[in-house]
């Protein structure tokens, strides 16, 4: 998961931790494309190839 600031991720990964599965948090800002560039090389070097992506912004 992605989103502007630490906190949404942070509480989501909180929230999360009992359940099945494995939440990874990444800070990214959408509208700044090298650190969309930083953010897709953090995420593949952990995670391996994007291969499907859902983008949902909102508040």
């Amino acid at each position: 998961m992605t989103a502007l600031d630490d906190d949404p991720i942070d509480t989501l990964v909180v929230e999360t931790a009992q359940m099945p599965g494995h939440v990874t948090a990444y800070p990214c800002d959408v509208t700044d494309e090298e650190r969309m560039a930083r953010t897709v090389a953090a995420i593949e070097k952990d995670l391996g190839p994007i291969v499907l992506a859902v983008f949902n912004a909102g508040s």
